[in-house]
């Protein structure tokens, strides 16, 4: 069982160059959208999966036997960094979802989140919570981040 982690931006999708820029530094953030069965409008769906390490046109970087010392930043910088960039498109949300097979591997994601509990959170509160490494975000929370 893995756990994943959604971002949704209610406003603009996040720019292309974010999402390749994310890549370069060897971390996973993928436009999920054209995938969302039941999407609703206006609603633009990212996944990050911490254990994909991104391998670029030039694989030689890479540190084969301890991939994720090759990444350029870490976890929690990563984690401030693209928090930063759906900061710029409005308010978002986000939730680590802990799979098990039965959640949004469907495709079926509003169906899944609209059973969540949502709690708001200010962008300030939020980011605090990213440096105790998610122990204060629960899971399968649909937090609606206010900036």
């Amino acid at each position: 069982m893995s756990s994943f982690i959604y971002f949704i931006s209610q406003n603009n999708p996040l720019p292309f160059e974010v999402i390749k820029k994310a890549q370069s530094l060897h971390f996973s953030i993928s436009d999920v959208t054209e995938y969302v069965k039941d999407k609703k409008l206006g609603c633009n769906y990212y996944k990050c999966n911490a254990a994909v390490i991104c391998l670029g046109p030039s694989k030689s970087d890479i540190n084969w036997k301890n991939p994720y010392h090759s990444r350029k930043l870490s976890s929690t910088d990563f984690y401030f960094w693209i928090c930063e960039e759906f900061k710029k498109l409005g308010n978002f949300k986000y939730i680590d979802v802990f799979e098990d097979g039965t959640k949004c591997d469907t495709g079926y994601y509003e169906k899944y989140f609209d059973k969540c509990k949502k709690i708001d959170i200010t962008y300030i509160d939020f980011c605090s919570s990213l440096v105790i490494a998610n122990l204060s975000l629960e899971s399968d929370v649909l937090y609606n981040v206010i900036v």
